[in-house]
Parts: structure tokens; sequence; C-alpha cells
């Protein structure tokens, strides 16, 4: 089947975007990063993220009819238009620039907790525990988030986005963990956050920011 899609593409940062449509086959069980390939391969100076092509490395995340999603998970249909990740600066084409997330992630945000048993003592963790803390390590930071969060839309500079926060979570709800996150927590602006649940209604990874970030309030 023939079908066409529109992609949004700039030629540098800051540059002007404009709007080029590609022609290509349509066949059963294409994602849109195998468009993208195709697209490549005719245009080399196509620009686009991907690494795993298993939605575990999170960097292929884009606008694919005004919604976010990877494009190794977004099934292709015979018309689509693909936009960067909105709400971030963009290297090129569909390459957004996440060196102001990278740099909000902290060492001490990641730092890890001592290991309990090495000093002697078993740290129990409820079911509820380990539940919280799956749920938080499932986030594979493909900011996918950030693009329906109306907090970060206004406060980029001083709200860390939902994504931020479950790697807080992924730490700060494992009983074992002894770092101060009440100080991580406010300096990443987690007051601000409205519980909207728009994160989680789009988190392609099932890491449901929105009740994280919940839980994270109940601890302050």
């Amino acid at each position: 089947m023939k079908a066409e899609i529109a992609v949004e593409r700039r030629q540098s940062a800051g540059s002007t975007p404009y709007e080029q449509k590609f022609q290509y086959d349509l066949q059963d069980g294409m994602s849109l990063l195998n468009v993208f390939e195709l697209i490549e391969k005719g245009d080399p100076s196509f620009h686009f993220s991907h690494c795993c092509d298993n939605a575990c490395c999170g960097i292929c995340g884009v606008m694919c009819n005004s919604k976010p999603g990877l494009a190794c998970r977004i099934k292709a249909e015979p018309a689509m238009r693909v936009t960067p990740l909105k709400n971030l600066p963009v290297f090129s084409d569909l390459v957004c620039n996440r060196e102001s997330y990278d740099a909000q992630r902290t060492p001490s945000m990641l730092s890890s907790f001592p290991l309990n048993r090495i000093q002697g003592t078993i740290c129990r963790m409820s079911l509820d525990a380990q539940e919280n803390v799956k749920t938080a390590a499932r986030c594979i930071e493909c900011l996918c988030c950030l693009t329906v969060c109306p907090v970060f839309s206004q406060r980029c500079d001083t709200f860390g986005g939902p994504c931020h926060f479950a790697l807080i979570a992924s730490r700060c709800l494992d009983p074992r963990d002894n770092t101060d996150r009440h100080s991580q927590l406010v300096q990443m602006g987690i007051d601000h956050c409205v519980l909207c649940g728009k994160c989680s209604s789009v988190c392609p990874a099932g890491a449901d920011p929105a009740h994280l970030i919940s839980l994270l309030k109940e601890k302050l």
C-alpha cells in the first residue's frame, strides 16, 4: 500500500522548521522507526534518534499525529505527521537536545543506598513498597511525559518534570534508602505539580509518574 508521511524538519538548532513529505510502501508490521530508516536510505541528511529498537533506551520519542510515543512502538499508518517532542529544544529534524534534562539529573539524585545486609541487618519491604519501586523503575527517560505536562511547559527551568520524580521515587520509595530526598524534591519543584495525570496517560513504559508523585508528596 502506498503511504505518505509528513515530517517537520530543520537543518540545525534555531533554524526555521519546514515540512517535508515522503512516500513509501506500507507493509504489515511496519513501525514508525522502520519508516524513518527507509527515509534515511533515500535521504542521508534525515536525522532521528534510536538505539535499542526495543522500547528500552527511550531515545526514539517523537510526536506522531500530535501524540507522544516511541517510534519503535508506533504502528505505521497510511497518513502520519511527525514532529519532534514538544517542550524540548531541537538539534536537527527529530533529534531533541537532552542536555538541560541531563544536567538536572545529578549524581545525588541517583545515589544508591547502603546494603543493610552488609551492616548485619535485614530490611523487610512490604508488597506495596515493592510494587511502587518496580513501577518507578520502569521509567526509561523517554521524556514523552514532558510533552503533556502543563507545569513543565511553563516552568521548564524550575520544575524537574515527571520523569525526574520517577527516578527519585525509584530510590525514595525503597525503605533501604537513607538519602535526604526532601531537599531534592523541593529543589525540583514537586509542589508545583497539579497531579493532572497526563504524564501517566502517555507513558509508554507504564511507570505511572502521577501516582509516584502523589506518593512522594505524602512523604514531604
